[in-house]
């Protein structure tokens, strides 16, 4: 017999969900309970209350790191990372969007695909899918309806198995300046 027990909540800009899993042995009766927490949000936007257009910096980060664990009396080794964003605002000297529709072709022979509009209907960039993750390129300035040109460059990974050759499983990792150099290359 198995029971799930799911509870949700947020703190700054993350959502919080913690999962009480008990399971009960059929033979014995004993039950065995567990707890699982997922997090969800981005240490950037908690950090810059919502938003991810500004500069972020190493040191912010650890910062962020260290406060959320420390609210949430969670020890980083523990937290295990299952998806991780990275990528760079990059301020230019030309509207984004129009450079990138007439100028982005390929990526390593897979061709970009218009991203899906939002909820204004505006389309903001392009990706493209990789078996491990995604190539995300666009305008950031125009998805917050800023005056200022900033193009988006990101790597979405949905799977971390590309990332463990530079030893990043868990939140702690991402507090050790050897291994984020590996997460650095990437964006080169």
């Amino acid at each position: 017999y198995r029971n799930v027990q799911t509870y949700r909540g947020t703190y700054k800009e993350y959502r919080l969900e913690v999962k009480r899993i008990e399971v009960t042995d059929p033979r014995t009766d004993l039950k065995l309970v567990s707890h699982k927490l997922f997090i969800k949000g981005s240490l950037h936007k908690s950090r810059h209350s919502g938003v991810n257009f500004s500069k972020f910096t190493y040191s912010e980060m650890m910062e962020e790191i260290e406060n959320l664990c420390e609210v949430l009396k969670l020890n980083p080794v523990h937290l295990k990372i299952d998806n991780i964003e990275i990528g760079l605002n990059i301020d230019v000297p030309f509207k984004p969007y129009p450079f990138l529709e007439k100028s982005l072709l390929m990526f390593t022979n897979r061709p970009f695909t218009s991203n899906e509009p939002g909820l204004d209907g505006k389309i903001l960039g392009f990706s493209c899918s990789k078996t491990e993750y995604k190539v995300k390129i666009y305008d950031k300035g125009l998805q917050y309806g800023l005056h200022s040109n900033i193009l988006r460059f990101e790597l979405k990974y949905h799977k971390m198995k590309a990332l463990k050759k530079f030893g990043i499983k868990t939140l702690s990792d991402l507090l050790d300046m050897d291994k984020m150099k590996g997460l650095f290359v990437l964006l080169e």
